[in-house]
């Protein structure tokens, strides 16, 4: 089914409508009363200490001071990432416009002039060699066999590749210099002088028994079978009385161990960190046993400060409820202060909230007499009542879980130096212990997924990619019967549908939108997919999570888009309903 330039026209009409549909939509949905806060919640956040510039009201009255918006300003509101995001735009901007502009004067004229497609024979029976469209004429398609015109695109290919590697160096370059300047004046206490310890060994349960677990015990036996020698050699001043009781006959170096006469073996209890971690907490808290530990390899003058993440896990259901009902009472209130300031007393409606028995706590059911039957009670009397019972809950909540700590920390040190050095160096030679990696952002923490540890996140991670091929495996035959159902000649055999498809109009919008739907829905649905995929393996931050998007996306369109014209079109060519 070949695509049209009238097709392929009509196509774009559409997404350009919808496009600007779009951004209608959201330039009146920026300026209206009821959304207002959620365009713009910075401007009514007071925890914001530096607010955005205020836009103007006007429909499209927005879109010049976007575009204008000084570079540094965005930094000191918005943050790295979203200038990092910016720059990315114009780097794309640049690359696609160069591209588009070369295509056009080089290698749509060498196209258009080869002449392959009209030239191919009829055959016997009268129809055309080949179809083809007008579109189809300006691309490599009409060059025929062994024409020079080739070398236009290879030169092409070099061409692009050049100018996007020397683009993709200066915005590296321009954003890794912007970067060190960002992170050189962030004040202490900040991502930039901290880091983010987890799996801090016996915190939350795991290991704090001696002699958990199989392979424990088996390293146990074997420590004490090897205990005596393990003295001999390290204490007796001749390692050959060693070597006659072993039976080797092989005499030691003189230059070995026994001719350091000052060393001392360190105790393993000292070296696992399992084993100093149960040894620490029996005598102290946890976070002391933090501050002891990096404290010993960073100096205490290096350690600024050691905050252990509080298990909240029970404070945080009555936390959200808490929030939840807050925001009920802010809406009602200010949608009532917006209208006195229009005087607009007239409008003003008292809100009910419905108490269902299931749902209703005692202290309610116990007031507003809920029994069998749901109570409509005034919400600017109940909402307050609720919020100080939730709150009472809070501190209920919080004072029982006091003490209660998962196994995650987070370090702050007096310099940048001790801070990069423990984010890159390895705390313990056991992998499953004290892991150390730049602090994230408080916004950007996931702090569930900071309970798990090390080896939860290796299995997730496993089966996680264990899913993510077998996601790429069946698009083929899924994307393959899709398509072929929505292939324009097998909806005109539906019935009913015959006549409507060969309307000129509707012909040209099925052959520009059917050929990429399938693969459309697929991008659409996958970053979702991913989101929920990395979330599940344990991540502890949104820019991990967004940089594995970001890898399995590229991964993953590549393959679905070859699946789709190597496999999935020759097998959908050969599917026709009768």
């Amino acid at each position: 089914m070949a695509v049209t330039g009238i097709s392929l026209a009509t196509s774009l009409g559409i997404n350009g409508g919808i496009c600007i549909i779009c951004f209608l939509i959201f330039s009146c949905l920026r300026v209206a009363p009821l959304t207002r806060k959620f365009y713009m919640p910075k401007r009514f956040d007071s925890e914001v200490k530096r607010k955005p510039k205020r836009l103007g009201l006007g429909l499209l009255s927005w879109i010049k001071p976007v575009i204008l918006y000084p570079e540094d300003q965005i930094l000191k509101v918005a943050g790295m990432d979203v200038v990092v995001m910016n720059r990315l735009l114009v780097y794309g901007l640049t690359l696609f416009a160069f591209c588009t502009l070369w295509c056009c004067a080089v290698l749509m004229p060498i196209n258009g002039t080869a002449g392959y497609l009209p030239s191919v024979p009829s055959q016997p029976n009268g129809q055309p060699g080949v179809i083809y469209s007008d579109l189809d004429i300006i691309s490599a398609s009409n060059i025929g066999p062994r024409d020079s015109r080739f070398w236009a695109h290879l030169i092409t290919a070099y061409v692009v590749s050049i100018v996007a590697l020397a683009l993709l160096q200066a915005f590296s370059n321009d954003v890794s210099r912007l970067r060190a300047r960002y992170i050189s004046t962030i004040p202490r206490g900040g991502p930039s002088h901290s880091v983010l310890v987890t799996d801090i060994p016996c915190v939350d349960g795991v290991g704090a028994l001696p002699g958990v677990g199989a392979v424990r015990r088996v390293a146990d036996k074997m420590e004490a079978h090897l205990g005596k020698a393990r003295e001999k050699i390290f204490t007796d001043g001749d390692a050959k009385d060693v070597d006659a009781e072993a039976g080797s006959g092989v005499a030691a170096p003189s230059s070995s161990v026994d001719a350091h006469d000052d060393f001392v073996a360190i105790e393993d209890s000292v070296l696992d960190p399992w084993e100093n971690a149960r040894n620490q907490l029996a005598q102290g808290d946890v976070p002391t046993m933090v501050r002891d530990e990096m404290q010993t390899i960073y100096g205490a003058q290096g350690v600024a400060a050691v905050n252990v993440v509080a298990d909240t896990r029970k404070v945080e259901p009555v936390l959200a409820k808490y929030d939840a009902t807050k925001g009920k009472l802010e809406d009602i209130t200010n949608d009532i202060i917006g209208k006195l300031k229009r005087k607009e007393q007239h409008k003003i409606k008292r809100k009910q909230v419905t108490l269902l028995p299931a749902i209703t706590p005692q202290w309610a059911k116990d007031k507003y007499h809920v029994a069998a039957k749901s109570v409509k009670v005034d919400a600017l009397e109940y909402l307050p009542q609720e919020l100080e019972h939730l709150y009472q809950q809070l501190v209920q909540e919080r004072d029982a879980a006091a003490g209660s700590y998962l196994p995650a920390a987070f370090i702050t040190f007096n310099d940048r130096f001790s801070a990069n050095t423990a984010a890159n160096g390895l705390q313990t030679y056991d992998e499953t212990a004290w892991r150390v990696q730049p602090a994230p952002g408080d916004d950007e923490i996931v702090w569930p997924n900071l309970a798990m540890r090390y080896r939860q996140r290796v299995a997730r991670a496993f089966v996680m990619l264990c899913l993510f091929v077998a996601i790429l495996i069946f698009y083929l035959p899924v994307t393959a019967a899709i398509q072929a159902v929505v292939n324009l000649d097998n909806v005109r055999a539906v019935p009913g549908l015959g006549l409507v498809t060969r309307i000129p109009f509707v012909t040209q919008v099925l052959q520009g939108i059917l050929p990429s739907l399938v693969l459309k829905i697929f991008l659409i649905l996958l970053p979702p997919i991913l989101t929920a995929m990395a979330k599940f393996q344990g991540m502890t931050s949104v820019s991990q999570i967004d940089f594995s998007i970001g890898s399995e996306y590229c991964v993953s369109g590549p393959i679905a888009i070859s699946l789709k014209y190597e496999v999935n079109q020759p097998l959908v060519s050969c599917y026709t309903l009768k």
